[in-house]
């Protein structure tokens, strides 16, 4: 009786400490009139708040952001930083109701994904980054590309009926102005359109893949200039 019992202890002690983390699932809420840290779908937070807090979670874990239908003036990048084996979604309502935009006159991109990071976009729109290359910023290839979205090496970004338009880009090297992809871009039903380039020697002016990309469909990529 007694070895029986050592040996289901030990059984129970090695399935214990075999098992992986338990997955978390969050879902926060988000409108431009949004405060406080609740995140609720009765008190909703701001983009602000929800970003800190996707930035916040743990290895295995996957955050929602769900945004209402409206326009959101953002004035520095949303810089997406979550670690590996974790994700971000971020929902609107439609590409042509929920729109994130940067504050005119701000010379910074939309939305970054660190590297390691993997985040979903879907039903929005990104729209009026603006990136000037001078030769004080260096050889940093991801600092003046992707005035709209900058996608870092071994980050993942799927965008689903995502319309990437109306970013613009300066200086001799500042290529992909709607999308600089260096990790792995996947597009859904999506648009790039109306992304204007000054550089000397153009190179994307919608998107600029130097990483690994699947476009299944894409629904048109125009008007760049």
């Amino acid at each position: 009786m007694i070895k029986r019992n050592i040996i289901l202890f030990l059984t129970l002690s090695f399935f214990l400490t075999t098992q992986k983390a338990k997955a978390n699932d969050y879902t926060l809420y988000v409108n431009s009139a949004g405060s406080g840290t609740a995140c609720s779908s009765s008190a909703r937070c701001s983009l602000q708040e929800a970003m800190r807090r996707a930035n916040a979670i743990v290895a295995n874990d996957t955050l929602t952001i769900n945004l209402s239908a409206e326009v959101y003036t953002i004035n520095t990048s949303l810089v997406f930083r979550n670690p590996s084996n974790s994700r971000v979604v971020v929902n609107g309502d439609r590409p042509d109701n929920t729109v994130i935009q940067m504050q005119d006159g701000l010379g910074f991109r939309v939305v970054l994904i660190s590297s390691n990071s993997d985040v979903t976009l879907s039903n929005l729109r990104i729209r009026g980054g603006y990136l000037a290359y001078s030769p004080d910023m260096g050889s940093l290839f991801s600092q003046y590309k992707g005035a709209g979205i900058s996608i870092q090496t071994d980050a993942r970004l799927t965008l689903n009926h995502v319309w990437v338009t109306d970013n613009r880009s300066s200086g001799s090297l500042s290529n992909g102005t709607g999308i600089c992809n260096e990790g792995y871009l996947r597009m859904d039903q999506s648009v790039v359109q109306n992304n204007n380039s000054t550089a000397t020697t153009l190179a994307g002016g919608g998107i600029l893949n130097t990483g690994q990309g699947s476009y299944s469909p894409l629904q048109r990529i125009r008007y760049h200039y």
